[in-house]
């Protein structure tokens, strides 16, 4: 499949996923050679059967070569939001797994899946007030501030003000990374704050 790099030899990779039982290894490379040579609807077959399969674990690794995809030519899954909202639907779920919720943070804002967000917000939300979340609560913030909807445009204007110095940084850097040419103010306002100088100036 790699070889051939092309979407017969997609369509192959993607039949002979279905049969691979217990073998992570090989389904990993399998998922790696598919996700290279794939079209957007098969891309988001892929996708789906990753999700919807028992036997593959969450784990961003798995679908890490999807991702560099879509980074590497822009090349996104078909109907990726959908399926992402059907898989995903518990903040609860997201809270008490971590890592699972930090790989659904960077798939919703690798490809701006718009249908997360109030699961995303939902799940900020609850976490908000947890410092020993920090990590995963910028991770949110910056999946939110990648839908660039009005009501995620909002809670990030919001969280600019916020007096947690580690949501205020991680709503600043999500205004950068997303809206650049409205984050001129906050990140002088942030420079200007108490908040770490080497942090502030790596915007």
């Amino acid at each position: 499949i790699a070889a051939i790099a092309d979407e017969g030899s997609a369509d192959a990779g993607l039949q002979s996923l279905a049969g691979i039982q217990g073998d992570p290894e090989s389904v990993q490379r399998l998922v790696s050679a598919v996700a290279a040579a794939a079209n957007g609807d098969q891309l988001g077959a892929l996708l789906r059967h990753l999700l919807s399969a028992e036997e593959v674990p969450r784990s961003i690794t798995v679908f890490a070569p999807i991702i560099d995809r879509t980074k590497r030519d822009g090349t996104k899954p078909s109907g990726v939001g959908k399926l992402l909202a059907n898989s995903v639907r518990d903040a609860s779920g997201l809270i008490n797994d971590p890592a699972w919720a930090s790989g659904v943070a960077t798939m919703a804002e690798t490809w701006a899946a718009s249908e997360l967000e109030p699961l995303l917000s939902e799940t900020l939300e609850k976490i908000s007030a947890d410092p020993s979340k920090s990590t995963l609560r910028a991770e949110l913030v910056s999946a939110i501030g990648a839908m660039k909807s009005p009501t995620s445009n909002a809670m990030i204007d919001k969280l600019v003000s916020s007096s947690d110095a580690d949501l205020r940084f991680a709503a600043v850097s999500a205004m950068v990374k997303h809206r650049p040419e409205q984050s001129v103010a906050s990140v002088i306002s942030l420079l200007q704050s108490h908040q770490p100088f080497d942090e502030a100036s790596d915007l």
